[in-house]
């Protein structure tokens, strides 16, 4: 009986303790302790909360996305254009629109200017571009709007909503001509090989004589075309082509590589000339063959009736197409090994007969970066220069057309490449 009384009496404490128990206490011990049973008739709390319970009005806060529609994403213009843009943002009520620039040295985006938005739910903005994006030949820019929080305008403290932050997806603006070379050539340009963009040009599509540039497109249709281990049978229209170099004998037969690599390192016309006949037959047969492929390639101001670029009023070319041709060439490694050599030595199939070669590319070996390129000179031309040349992972071509004297088409290359190290970082 008074085990039985003892824990009646229990019960009924425990009982009256749970009954005068302040109802928020439940909640706050609850939350404190982590418990897993919550307070009668409440939903469990998320164990993240650790206690935290929100404010009264915080639970109706919706947040809205914001949207950012009408970016233009691609840029390409000359130093000194003005680059604007209007895009349509909602919801808008006032906010600032920020044009962040990616800084590669900081490795962080920067602010660069600001707009503000109309006080509607959507409103368009007109955005223009600070003079720093032609600073560099390629920048990275983006549309920012950070979150805003809606308040109550009779309690600015009471939050009754959220915007959304917003971050557009990178935008790329190419600056060309950003500095005047004062070239001496009548036509040039800067091409970057991977981005197939033009960075400079100097009235790059003039049709002008390009003389020995030529051969850079006789060695595209002759790699394309034929094994360079096959042989060459040296005619008498060879032994005949004006300006020769190598002087070969009538008959005598020599590999198409070593052809090859003579017409490209030391501009040789006799090798230009067999290797026509080789692969199309004749010199007239070749040149049909080399205006097809500038065509395919997209050249615009080309037509060729030989192989070497001796002077024709029907033989030209422009910067442009020829800077088209030589991004096509160093696809090939036959052709970039042989524009990189110095000098090379080769024998006729019978080893009767030694050759040797060189180039008349100045800068190769002198200019860093220079790995190969293709000269050019005849009276009516002047003289010409193709360079390849290789800056911080990047593979860029350059043309000079039409200087009065060799030089000065040294001189115009070397401010090209000047201009690469400069600007395309």
């Amino acid at each position: 009986m008074k085990k039985t009384a003892g824990r009646n009496l229990i019960i009924f404490i425990l009982c009256t303790l749970v009954l005068l128990w302040p109802a928020g206490t439940a909640k706050t011990a609850y939350g404190e302790t982590g418990d897993s049973f919550p307070a009668e008739n409440e939903e469990p709390f998320p164990t993240e909360t650790r206690g935290y319970f929100p404010a009264d009005n915080e639970a109706d806060v919706l947040t809205q996305q914001t949207e950012v529609t009408g970016i233009t994403t691609i840029y390409k213009a000359k130093k000194g254009t003005i680059l604007t843009d209007v895009i349509t943002v909602s919801p808008a009520l006032g906010r600032t629109v920020e044009l962040q620039r990616y800084d590669k040295i900081l490795a962080q985006w920067q602010t660069m200017a600001e707009f503000s938005s109309g006080d509607t739910q959507t409103s368009q903005v007109a955005i223009t571009y600070p003079p720093e994006w032609y600073e560099k030949t390629w920048s990275q820019w983006r549309i920012y709007l950070p979150e805003e929080e809606i308040t109550d305008p009779d309690e600015p403290e009471v939050v009754t909503g959220m915007l959304s932050s917003f971050e557009s997806s990178a935008i790329n603006i190419t600056a060309t001509q950003i500095k005047d070379l004062s070239l001496y050539g009548k036509g040039a340009v800067i091409m970057c090989v991977d981005t197939g963009e033009m960075l400079y040009e100097k009235y790059a599509k003039k049709k002008l004589y390009n003389a020995s540039t030529t051969k850079i497109m006789s060695a595209i249709v002759a790699i394309e075309r034929k094994s360079m281990s096959s042989r060459v049978r040296i005619s008498k229209k060879v032994t005949r082509t004006p300006y020769r170099e190598l002087f070969m004998k009538r008959k005598d037969r020599f590999y198409l590589r070593d052809m090859l690599y003579a017409m490209l390192i030391t501009s040789s016309n006799d090798a230009s000339v067999a290797v026509a006949e080789k692969v199309g037959g004749s010199v007239k047969g070749f040149a049909k063959l080399m205006n097809k492929r500038a065509k395919s390639l997209g050249c615009v101001k080309t037509h060729f009736v030989n192989p070497h670029g001796l002077h024709s009023q029907k033989h030209y070319s422009c910067a442009y197409d020829l800077a088209l041709m030589t991004k096509q060439a160093i696809k090939y490694s036959t052709f970039l090994k042989a524009v990189a050599k110095k000098s090379y030595k080769f024998k006729n199939t019978k080893k009767t007969r030694k050759y040797t070669v060189r180039t008349g590319n100045s800068l190769l070996g002198k200019y860093q970066g220079v790995i190969g390129g293709k000269t050019g000179y005849t009276g009516p031309a002047g003289y010409c220069f193709v360079s390849i040349f290789k800056y911080q992972g990047k593979t860029y071509i350059t043309v000079t057309l039409g200087s009065k004297t060799g030089s000065k088409r040294w001189t115009d290359t070397k401010r090209m490449l000047s201009y690469i190290k400069t600007y395309c970082k």
